[in-house]
């Protein structure tokens, strides 16, 4: 059977890929009036659902993006992001509808369906399997721009979505006439940036590809979990775990989330953070503008940052990972008042450039010979 043209291009889900059977599962469910939270909240920021159709003959899978509309009760109206027939979809069954949610997917069986010129509308079912197909969660790109540059060619596209282990990159083959000769066995230097200004610069390699329409998804994964910013020192500056609670604030250069993580320790330099595995947002050489180190008594020390390292922990009830940054800028002044307050939470009689009480100084010269 010859295949309409208007469904070349859609994606298909092989078994090989990420497509929710039973291994996928966590075996947790949200109630229909909880998932529907996640529905307004995609139709909000204008994130697409993914609808699942399976082949009544033949053993493959459709997957077609869709708009949902507001949802207030049990039913759900769909509009398809491409141009897709109903006379297309009579060879495929719904099997399921993906929800995105704090980066991985709900699964929503449609307990009934009713195909329409450019849509469908779903009847919901009672409750959505969580999904667990991934330990860490992934993040949308906003208007990353990406350069990918192998044995001297460069190639433009745009990044979709992240996170500190893979990136999912579109390239289009008419901006990119040499495309085919891409070595999908070698390593490759992605650059994402923003305005021309460089966010992140590493080293990766090619795992999936799929055409739609003419463009190529890339997935890649980052092969280093560290970077050599800096040469090794003979002495590496002291580290303070700090008795008040400090943390970091920033919006995230590539999906422009507000992010808050707890300071582990810090020193003149750097510093060490604490992230959930499954909400980690670091990725190891990633540079971030303009960042907010937040000390007790509400002061804000504004910095450039990037990330060094990151690394996989394990303890006895969970998994976490530590990241170490280190300061690229920030205002002498703020640097001084950085260190003053390090020094003085670990010596309360210690000072660091503060103002000098010259009569003390002189008498201390004189006593002391």
């Amino acid at each position: 059977m010859v295949e309409s043209t208007s469904l070349r291009g859609i994606n298909r889900l092989e078994n090989s890929e990420a497509q929710a059977d039973s291994s996928f599962y966590s075996g947790k469910s949200l109630l229909r009036n909880q998932y529907i939270n996640a529905i307004n909240y995609a139709n909000f920021e204008g994130e697409s659902l993914q609808v699942v159709f399976k082949h009544k003959i033949y053993a493959r899978n459709l997957t077609i993006p869709a708009t949902p509309s507001p949802c207030l009760n049990d039913s759900l109206e769909l509009i398809w992001e491409k141009k897709i027939t109903e006379e297309d979809l009579n060879r495929f069954d719904c099997q399921k509808i993906l929800i995105p949610d704090r980066g991985g997917f709900l699964s929503a069986e449609p307990e009934n369906y009713c195909l329409n010129p450019g849509g469908m509308t779903v009847a919901l079912p009672e409750k959505a399997e969580i999904l667990d197909s991934r330990k860490i969660g992934r993040y949308p790109g906003r208007g990353v721009d990406l350069t990918l540059i192998q044995s001297g060619s460069f190639y433009k596209g745009n990044l979709i979505d992240f996170n500190p282990q893979a990136l999912l990159f579109i390239l289009d083959q008419e901006n990119n006439p040499g495309l085919r000769w891409v070595n999908r066995d070698e390593t490759f230097q992605v650059i994402l940036s923003k305005n021309n200004e460089t966010f992140y610069s590493g080293e990766c390699i090619l795992t999936a590809a799929r055409e739609d329409d003419g463009d190529i998804f890339h997935t890649a994964v980052i092969l280093h979990s560290e970077i050599r910013k800096f040469r090794k020192k003979k002495f590496r500056g002291e580290r303070f775990e700090l008795p008040s609670p400090v943390y970091i604030s920033f919006s995230h250069p590539l999906s422009k989330e507000n992010c808050i993580i707890p300071v582990k320790d810090i020193s003149g330099s750097g510093f060490r953070l604490v992230e959930e595995e499954l909400k980690s947002v670091l990725i190891p050489g990633l540079i971030i503008p303009n960042l907010s180190l937040n000390l007790p008594g509400g002061m804000a020390l504004n910095c450039k940052v990037q990330v060094i390292y990151r690394q996989k922990c394990e303890d006895e009830n969970y998994s976490f990972i530590q990241c170490g940054m280190a300061i690229l800028d920030m205002d002498p002044g703020k640097h001084a008042l950085l260190l003053n307050f390090i020094h003085q939470e670990n010596d309360s009689h210690a000072f660091v450039c503060n103002q000098v009480d010259t009569s003390s100084l002189w008498r201390f010269f004189f006593e002391s010979g």
